[in-house]
């Protein structure tokens, strides 16, 4: 049996590659581009909303004035980057002595388990993703026990719930 922890293939950045190679089944607001990704180094990142005003321009007679420009007031909003940790272990008793799925006579490998327990993981993140936008969308983002996690829009907005 291969030992994992002298196996370069089980490397952490090796595991890290692995697990991002795997297809996102989860994603159709990722595939709607209306939150691209932008990686971040640091736990807090700050946005500038300019909050200006959106009106739909009247149509007027030819000659009439134009209607002038509104600025809006900017302001800076803080956020903390959310920490979703996800950890998970190979044990001996998945691989020792176990037969490989749809196999009469091959034991289960080590290689296998793992790279069932990455894609597992994988969908893990993604649809927690998934549900981490949706919220937004909806203008609450909850945690996965339903606590509201942060929100994106401040108590003086008004939106619909």
């Amino acid at each position: 049996m291969q030992n994992p922890f002298h196996n370069p293939a089980f490397s952490m950045a090796n595991l890290t590659a692995a697990i991002n190679q795997i297809p996102n089944r989860y994603g159709k607001l990722e595939a709607l581009r209306l939150m691209p990704e932008k990686s971040v180094r640091f736990r807090q990142v700050l946005v500038e909303e300019r909050n200006g005003v959106l009106a739909l321009l009247p149509t007027l007679p030819p000659g009439s004035p134009g209607t002038v420009g509104v600025r809006g007031k900017r302001k800076m909003r803080s956020f903390v980057v959310p920490h979703i940790p996800h950890d998970d272990v190979v044990l001996p008793e998945e691989v020792n002595g176990i037969r490989a799925f749809g196999s009469e006579t091959e034991l289960e490998t080590v290689a296998n388990v793992i790279a069932q327990h990455l894609e597992t993981m994988r969908s893990k993140h993604a649809i927690t993703l998934e549900h981490l936008r949706m919220g937004a969308l909806k203008g609450v983002i909850l945690d996965s026990d339903g606590s509201e996690l942060t929100d994106p829009m401040p108590s003086s907005t008004s939106r619909p719930r």
